[in-house]
């Protein structure tokens, strides 16, 4: 998996639901 720069991430997520919004903070929290 790989793991896109945090601002452009969220800033891209914030248009997605706020649910995939936390499941990609689980996501990025994982090791």
């Amino acid at each position: 998996m790989r793991r896109p720069s945090m601002p452009c991430w969220s800033a891209h997520m914030r248009n997605v639901s706020g649910l995939d919004f936390m499941s990609s903070l689980v996501l990025s929290s994982q090791p």
